[in-house]
């Protein structure tokens, strides 16, 4: 599973997360999200990181605001060194397999029988269901 994977489905993970659940499936559940919640702490400082290294500064070491055609700044917009080096950085940072960097348990499937939640998150979690 990638980062991006994991990003797209951690709407759907405190979905589940929110609904009522017994013994051994709430703790599975909640054992995840733990660890995608702090997984994605991390990713975001990451994310983070890239964009300051790849943002424009003044002469104060500020960064450079974009501004629209009457000179307002757009909010949380700034000029970029180098456009095409951001969007592969940002890229291979959001393609990077999580691999080992966390440690998820799996579910039955059959364990969700009686869980209501939409079939559109139940989608975005294959990755902590099993058969």
């Amino acid at each position: 599973m990638k980062n991006r994977e994991l990003l797209d489905s951690a709407e759907s993970l405190a979905a589940l997360a929110s609904t009522k659940l017994k013994g051994s499936i709430g703790f599975i559940v909640a054992h995840n999200f733990k660890q995608v919640q702090e997984h994605l702490k991390t990713l975001d400082t990451s994310r983070l990181d890239i964009v300051k290294a790849n943002t424009k500064l003044d002469e104060e070491g500020k960064p450079i605001p974009v501004k629209d055609a009457d000179g307002r700044v757009q909010e949380n917009q700034v000029h970029l060194k180098d456009r095409d080096a951001f969007t592969k950085e940002l890229g291979d940072l959001f393609d990077l397999e999580v691999g080992d960097l966390i440690k998820i348990k799996k579910l039955k499937a059959s364990s969700l029988d009686l869980v209501e939640i939409e079939p559109r998150h139940l989608a975005l979690l294959g990755w902590m269901i099993e058969d």
